[in-house]
């Protein structure tokens, strides 16, 4: 097993327990056990439980961090084209709309939308 290998599984597990049971149930002692390596492999890697505890919150925020802008970067690619189709179906009455704002001083106007629509003036 290769240096890189033994660090990820340190990892790997030591954010699983943390998740787990919290940073307070989080020895050096379990961790060794749950990982299958000699506690003498955690401190060719980490100085002390502070450090690994200090390296899963980097790693947590850095995932969290990337999954987040995944995920918005594919919604968003999807979200744009799907928002200017329902602006281009609802042309009419985006054009319908304006015209209400922009005559919202006609008292004409004002008559028919406090008859059908009262609740667009409160």
């Amino acid at each position: 097993m290769g240096r890189s290998e033994s660090y990820n599984i340190w990892l790997e597990t030591a954010h699983h327990l943390f998740t787990e049971e919290g940073p307070e149930n989080l020895s050096i002692k379990a961790l060794a056990v749950k990982c299958g390596l000699p506690r003498t492999n955690f401190y060719y890697h980490f100085e002390d439980k502070e450090e690994i505890i200090d390296k899963i919150i980097e790693l947590h925020f850095q995932t969290t961090a990337e999954l987040f802008n995944k995920e918005l970067t594919k919604r968003f690619d999807s979200f744009i084209p799907d928002l200017y189709k329902i602006i281009y179906e609802f042309r009419l009455g985006i054009k319908f709309a304006k015209q209400l704002f922009k005559n919202r001083e006609n008292p004409k106007l004002m008559r028919h939308i406090k008859r059908g629509w009262p609740f667009l003036l409160t």
